[in-house]
């Protein structure tokens, strides 16, 4: 079912085409088989670096991506360095995008924005993560990522990444008109809810 939902939304293909790898002598995997795995791996429910590399010693998976052998973790990491601050923005837009057509694929009129920030903790010093309000853990880094899903369809529609230190509504005028731009022809209207 989920090698049927990225081969009939052409997901592979458009990560192909975005993210466009040139091959030579030393390199086994093309960006798009590492997005892929990394998509499949997710819809699977597996998060850690780690174990999405184990993810593609499954035959199956080996299979559907045509992967030579098994892509290791540094393989994935170095894959992901190498797209930058310009392919992250380049894949946001795509699942953005993506997202949007999904809404319009069900054919609704009427949708509701729940749009909400959330906490999680980061352990580490990971990039990006700063102490801020953080309920469970006082003084801990963490990140709060503002997230807006579309009611009816327990879809998560659109999401930015921020640092632990942002405030609850920093951004959300900037995040609510690129998410609604997503949407412009497709909805009569739109009700948005936030707490």
């Amino acid at each position: 079912m989920i090698s049927d939902f990225i081969k009939c939304n052409g997901i592979y293909k458009q990560f192909d085409t975005l993210f466009a790898t040139i091959r030579h002598g030393a390199s086994r995997f093309c960006t798009a088989q590492v997005l892929s795995d990394i998509l499949l791996a997710s819809l699977r429910g597996v998060r850690r670096l780690s174990r999405i590399a184990n993810f593609t010693f499954d035959a199956l998976v080996g299979r559907l991506l045509d992967l030579p052998k098994n892509i290791d973790e540094n393989t994935i990491r170095r894959h992901l360095t190498n797209l930058g601050e310009r392919g992250a923005r380049v894949l946001h837009a795509f699942l953005l995008s993506f997202t949007a057509s999904q809404v319009e694929h069900c054919g609704l009129s009427r949708i509701t924005l729940d749009c909400d920030s959330t906490v999680f903790m980061a352990y580490g010093n990971q990039q990006g993560a700063e102490v801020g309000y953080n309920p469970r853990k006082r003084g801990t880094k963490s990140y709060h990522p503002l997230l807006c899903f579309v009611g009816e369809m327990k879809l998560l529609l659109n999401s930015w990444l921020r640092s632990g230190s942002a405030y609850t509504s920093n951004g959300i005028r900037e995040f609510m008109k690129e998410t609604l731009a997503a949407l412009l022809g497709t909805m009569k209207q739109v009700f948005f809810r936030a707490d």
